[in-house]
């Protein structure tokens, strides 16, 4: 099987001087699609988006914020999760233009994470955002639980999660699109074999590396079976670190997984 059409925003770390935090766009199934499920919203979100699209160009070119309809947060860690603030304030911004002018709003994009994420995130966001356009994470998106072990819809895709092994608590996710393809998202995440496992049943696998023990070693990921190496593509690598030379494919902003 082919994987889900995925257009990678970022491919960074935190610390990266050079790129965006790692995240990406797939198309939404839904009926009366159109819209866009990011993975993680890294800042400056906005141009994250555009650069990307008009580097992948074809149908993602002019890839807006307003396009976004759902998000899937894997952790707070800010190069996941900065670009939260403005992408909610920009939605909230045209929703009032649309209430002045009399036409439709957009719907608020629905923000889909674990508990422990969304009981935490206002507090986060609070002393930047609450004011004239809300006072709640409620205000600003409709916020819809992931639990590790269960299946949700996401716009007409299947999504499963499961917790990763990182200092900060996140998801990985499994994503499957109604014909039949998929993708596994590894989120930030210290080597672990039964998460390599529940990924593999991905037809691709967008896998972090990055410094030990809060990330995956690249040389435990060589160790893998060779059939799960094929499958993997890396993202939230450190600056200038050559994959190639290890024998993996490096993901790179605005590449296209089709």
């Amino acid at each position: 099987m082919r994987p889900v059409e995925t257009l990678i925003l970022g491919i960074g770390d935190a610390f990266t001087r050079l790129h965006f935090g790692a995240s990406a766009a797939l198309r939404a199934p839904a009926p009366g699609g159109g819209g866009v499920v990011l993975i993680d919203c890294p800042d400056p979100i906005h141009r994250v988006l555009h650069e990307a699209g008009e580097k992948a160009g074809g149908p993602w070119r002019n890839l807006r914020a307003e396009a976004v309809t759902d998000i899937l947060l894997t952790h707070l860690h800010g190069d996941h999760s900065n670009g939260l603030e403005s992408f909610a304030f920009y939605h909230g911004v045209l929703r009032v233009q649309a209430e002045k002018n009399g036409t439709p709003p957009l719907p608020k994009p629905r923000l889909w994470t674990s508990v422990f994420s969304a009981e935490r995130l206002w507090q986060k966001l609070a002393p930047a955002m609450s004011g004239s356009l809300g006072r709640t994470l409620d205000a600003f998106f409709e916020v819809r639980l992931l639990h590790p072990g269960q299946t949700a819809d996401v716009a007409g895709l299947k999504v499963e999660s499961r917790v990763t092994t990182h200092p900060l608590h996140c998801l990985g996710f499994v994503i499957r699109h109604p014909d039949g393809s998929s993708l596994g998202w590894s989120g930030d995440a210290g080597y672990e074999p039964a998460h390599v496992e529940w990924l593999d049943r991905a037809d691709v696998v967008v896998h972090e590396a990055n410094h030990p023990p809060a990330h995956s070693d690249i040389k435990e990921l060589m160790k893998l079976p060779e059939a799960i190496q094929k499958k993997l593509r890396l993202i939230h690598l450190p600056d200038g670190f050559d994959a190639a030379a290890f024998g993996f494919h490096a993901l790179k902003e605005g590449e296209i997984i089709s």
